[in-house]
């Protein structure tokens, strides 16, 4: 049997993964190897992580590999169906290009986008939402996908009449706007951007805003184009002496800005994301003591710091 990842070239790893397409395999049908060390690896663990990337698993066969160490190794082939609600939204017409591709190629196709989206997920770094299969129909990397989840968890807490879960059937439903969000966000703060126009970015997104039939549609693109426009600062960007960004996202807001947000409205809000906690401190001036406060009241967290 032959994988896209060699057993022979494993060297110390302990964890690899790869995507590809076999020559005969028709549009949409992949396959994904996983390597693990040490220990198996469930299927229950497997199986929601790939179906929030927009893939179906048709059959899974495991490998043990004979291993001259204490633990075991594993070979675990997958083969995948792509959903074909993402197929069909997809923006690029070439998204199974890079499939056929030796596997360290430099591209940054699909291949790449998977597998980091899986590892992230895998290690804790990202959620386990359906929102991931913007990495297929949008084109997006996994930690572009946490700006928008990051967008939508805050309109949640501040009071916003539509759940996370309506904002992510919007965005999944728009892909071609969700892409535009993050190239707005991108344009705003990224310190070695393309130097596209932030403006013409947001007018583009008010042209098709103003184009969308559905109110309830409408409400959820404008109030996500309303929380990135009224975005200030972003640790987005920021690596440390490693190169690594870091495991947390934050966004400084102005709330004067944001139309959803309720009453009273402080100077500054800075959110706080990552898979493993959120909160939101408030700043009715320049200069404010305090900070996040823990609430274990977890729907209700802008309420417990506002003391209301």
């Amino acid at each position: 049997m032959r994988f896209r990842i060699d057993p022979n070239e494993l060297g110390t790893a302990r964890f690899r993964t790869a995507l590809y397409r076999t020559a005969d395999a028709p549009p949409g049908e992949w396959r994904f190897t996983l390597y693990a060390a040490g220990e198996g690896v469930s299927l229950s663990r497997v199986l929601p992580v790939l179906h929030s990337l927009g893939v179906e698993v048709v059959d899974e066969r495991p490998y043990q590999l004979e291993s001259t160490g204490d633990g075991s190794e594993w070979i675990y082939d997958f083969r995948l169906r792509v959903v074909s609600a993402v197929l069909r939204t997809r923006l690029d017409p070439e998204l199974e290009a890079d499939l056929d591709r030796p596997a360290d190629s430099a591209s940054e196709g699909i291949a790449r986008r998977f597998t980091a989206a899986f590892e992230a997920m895998w290690f804790g770094s990202a959620e386990i939402d359906t929102l991931n299969e913007l990495i297929l129909c949008a084109g997006l990397h996994w930690r572009q996908v946490v700006v928008l989840r990051a967008y939508a968890k805050y309109l949640k807490q501040a009071g916003f009449s539509y759940g996370a879960a309506g904002i992510t059937r919007v965005l999944l439903a728009h892909p071609e706007m969700s892409h535009g969000f993050v190239r707005l966000f991108e344009a705003y703060f990224d310190p070695d951007g393309s130097g596209e126009s932030a403006h013409g970015i947001a007018e583009w997104l008010e042209a098709e805003i103003d184009a969308v039939v559905s109110l309830d549609t409408d409400r959820v693109l404008r109030a996500v184009l309303g929380v990135v426009t009224a975005t200030l600062r972003t640790n987005y960007f920021r690596r440390d002496a490693e190169g690594e960004p870091p495991a947390h996202l934050s966004l400084k807001f102005d709330p004067q800005s944001i139309g959803v947000l309720p009453q009273p409205r402080p100077k500054y809000e800075i959110f706080v994301y990552s898979p493993r906690v959120e909160g939101v401190h408030l700043r009715f001036g320049a200069v404010a003591r305090g900070g996040l406060r823990w609430s274990d009241r977890l729907e209700d967290f802008r309420t417990e710091i506002l003391g209301l």
